[in-house]
């Protein structure tokens, strides 16, 4: 049985970590956009930085969002992120070889094997359209591009509100709109630039705003379905995890965040579902996915594999409290002997039916 509390600390705790939505290209320097601790390089470690850039079947640049996921050769996710006009840039990484794996909507997945040594390296991917678009005659849209100059105000504009600098932060939202009045992403940065300043619900015109400009506009999806879910609506945050889900089948993070609503719905096969499907696409990436995971598990009855997802997972994690609390819970309840039934109660006359509201 769920309590308030093991509710709400599953609840805040994880829609605050796991659920920000994957930043654009042009917000992802000197940002990382998926929380993770990577083991830190020693000061003198040669790293690189590793660029790329996502191409059509035309060999043009492809403007359709889509995720990129870098993974290395041994094993294990390395980085997460999604493109923008066309491109994805990660930095510090270490000598080795990956593997990029490039997936958007409308698109065949695309991977190809890269070498790491030093300095900037390019990796252009060329994708090409699923059979079911080709035979439609239809190119997937894609998310317009930015101008550089835009870009670059964009990215000023993300740093400012992540040094919660909310004046230089409008002051720069305002040039941007006057570069690219239409653009979503545009849009989507006033939503963001809202909600640091405590206007939840302009946000929200915002995010809807850049949803009509382009209705598969991941972060918009995923602010809307997670702000849904924080008013206890998760009827509402469906539509758009749903929406998110198939303009982004490879990102874990809708995955996620329909887990939770499921589970704020008590439909919990589907709420573990979800869990399973966004730590098979996230790995060690989605990690705030395993203490949801463990609650749906609890609440459906199998607390022998709750206990097993809360172990591993406060193993890298020992200082989550709430988690610690749940499983030492779960274990108090496996070693209690089964109660004794009740000693059969006296006979007394058939319950008065008028009374039972």
């Amino acid at each position: 049985m769920r309590t308030d509390s093991s509710r709400r600390f599953l609840c805040c705790s994880f829609l605050a970590v796991v659920l920000v939505a994957p930043l654009p290209g042009w917000a992802q320097r000197g940002m990382n956009p998926i929380p993770q601790a990577p083991a830190q390089a020693p000061d003198n470690a040669v790293t690189a930085t590793l660029m790329v850039t996502v191409r059509d079947e035309t060999g043009g640049a492809n403007s359709t969002i889509a995720l990129v996921t870098l993974s290395k050769m041994e094993g294990g996710m390395f980085n997460q992120a999604t493109t923008d006009a066309g491109q994805v840039q990660f930095e510090g990484i270490q000598p080795g070889m990956y593997t990029v794996k490039v997936s958007a909507a409308g698109y065949e997945d695309a991977q190809q094997t890269v070498n790491v040594d030093f300095g900037i390296i390019i990796v252009p991917i060329q994708l090409r359209p699923t059979a079911e678009a080709q035979a439609a005659g239809q190119r997937p849209p894609g998310l317009p591009v930015l101008s550089p100059k835009a870009q670059k105000l964009a990215g000023e504009v993300w740093k400012d509100l992540q040094q919660n600098k909310l004046d230089s932060a409008h002051a720069s939202l305002q040039k941007l709109q006057q570069l690219a009045p239409a653009h979503p992403d545009v849009s989507y940065l006033f939503g963001l630039y809202e909600v640091r300043n405590n206007d939840p619900a302009q946000a929200r015109v915002y995010w809807q705003k850049t949803l009509e400009l382009y209705p598969k506009h991941i972060g918009a999806l995923l602010q809307l379905s997670q702000a849904s879910l924080q008013e206890n609506k998760p009827g509402e945050a469906m539509p758009f995890l749903n929406t998110a889900i198939e303009a982004a089948p490879a990102a874990w993070r809708p995955h996620a965040l329909m887990s939770q609503a499921f589970l704020e719905q008590r439909h919990y096969p589907e709420a573990v579902k979800e869990a399973d499907r966004a730590l098979e696409l996230g790995r060690n990436q989605a990690w705030p996915v395993q203490p949801l995971l463990a609650q749906a598990l609890a609440a459906q009855g199998n607390k022998e594999r709750a206990v097993q997802v809360l172990q591993s997972y406060l193993k890298d994690h020992p200082e989550n409290a709430g988690a610690q609390k749940m499983l030492d819970a779960l274990r108090g309840a496996a070693k209690q002997p089964p109660s004794a039934p009740p000693p059969p109660a006296p006979a007394s006359p058939p319950p008065d039916d008028s009374r039972l509201q």
